[in-house]
């Protein structure tokens, strides 16, 4: 799901604020901001959900970073970090070393075949074969890597290439697209601003949604690569929740205070439904005096799966799920239906919640790699986990 990705991306961003650049804090910060507001809509609905799923019988494939050392300049702390594999049971093996300064591993993602890991160094974006462990440079900025995004077909990326005005006086951009088989690297457009702008999801209809940072919030825009023009969706939007093909996205329109929330004391009531490149509504939902939290769109777009709940009122009640009802609608008719298996809708639309993720115990001082609930590599080091697949 694109929340898990989002989380993945800003997890992995992390910078110690005392040495981190102010225009790093702005795109970081509206990213944040971006994730809280979809993780309100969504309800820590996964975290405070774990019913027993059947599991498949291939083997699981765990991808994770584990931080072996920091180096720290006048700007920055620069994170050296090893690339391990765990298959199954087995032990982890060493894929590469990556970070230093003058790299920053500020991300990273497994290809959509699973054969690849692309590394996002900011300074440059590397490719890792995961089956040779072979570690090459795919892709120099003109700036910073600030983000890359598959296109439709996987065959493709678009990469938006900007430097961070409070770190660099340059406040050029570049829009690139690059051809994965040939290496070749085509500028699309450029331009300044002193907004930091990044992409998350290329439509098959060839529009990129883009954020644009804004403090807490990331302003909603879409790349058209039929002009190569970067443009304010219409309306007064905020990069939230959208389906995977991103022809529909949540957008916030009501709230409802509730004091368990301690980002903003108040979490989601009702949302519109829209094209994140028309602006177009294409939908409502609300609930009268109760909390909504969006689930899911299906793989056609066609419905969203929502809950509703009572808002929490009382501090000693946060950890419980107060009157927690499923709905399941199709946008642009009026009636939603009431549903007992919100789990089954997931897996009939294949989004049924990831089985390994990664934390952090404050009190213990220990990182985790979970794997259904339980963890299967644990370290005093820093510890993120970068992909999941099985075979």
């Amino acid at each position: 799901m694109v929340i898990l990705k989002l989380f993945s991306f800003i997890h992995s961003s992390f910078i110690p604020m005392e040495t981190a650049p102010k225009s790093y804090w702005k795109l970081t910060t509206a990213i944040i901001g971006a994730i809280l507001v979809v993780a309100a809509g969504l309800g820590f609905w996964w975290w405070r959900n774990t019913p027993a799923l059947p599991q498949p019988a291939g083997t699981m494939i765990l991808v994770y970073t584990q931080k072996i050392k920091e180096t720290a300049t006048d700007a920055r702390f620069w994170p050296t970090v090893q690339i391990l594999r765990k298959v199954g049971t087995a032990e982890p093996e060493i894929l590469a070393e990556v970070g230093k300064v003058g790299e920053y591993p500020i991300s990273m993602e497994l290809s959509p075949d699973k054969k690849s890991l692309l590394i996002n160094l900011e300074s440059k974006l590397q490719i890792l074969d995961l089956a040779t462990k072979q570690l090459k440079d795919l892709f120099i900025p003109k700036q910073q890597v600030v983000s890359f995004t598959y296109s439709p077909d996987k065959t493709q990326l678009f990469i938006w290439d900007q430097a961070f005005p409070a770190q660099d006086e340059n406040d050029n951009y570049y829009a690139h697209r690059l051809t994965l088989a040939t290496g070749q690297d085509e500028i699309l457009t450029q331009g300044q601003s002193e907004s930091s702008f990044y992409g998350s999801l290329w439509r098959e209809d060839d529009k990129i949604i883009m954020g644009e940072a804004r403090g807490e919030i990331s302003a909603l825009y879409f790349f058209d690569l039929s002009n190569n023009r970067l443009i304010k969706t219409p309306g007064d939007y905020n990069l939230e929740l959208f389906s995977e093909s991103g022809k529909a996205m949540t957008s916030i329109n009501e709230i409802i205070e509730n004091i368990c929330n301690d980002f903003s004391l108040s979490q989601p009531s009702g949302y519109e439904i829209i094209d994140p490149v028309s602006g177009n509504v294409l939908d409502t939902i609300s609930a009268a005096k109760r909390g909504v939290s969006v689930l899911a769109f299906s793989p056609d777009d066609s419905q969203i799966l929502y809950q509703t709940e009572k808002p929490h009122t009382k501090q000693e009640d946060c950890d419980k799920t107060l009157d927690e009802l499923f709905f399941i609608k199709t946008i642009g008719v009026d009636q939603a239906a009431p549903i007992s298996d919100p789990i089954g809708i997931l897996t009939q639309w294949d989004q049924s919640p990831d089985r390994a993720t990664w934390q952090y115990n404050d009190q213990t001082r220990i990182w985790s790699i979970l794997l259904d609930g339980q963890p299967v590599v644990t370290s005093t080091a820093r510890l993120e986990l970068m992909g999941q697949y099985e075979e």
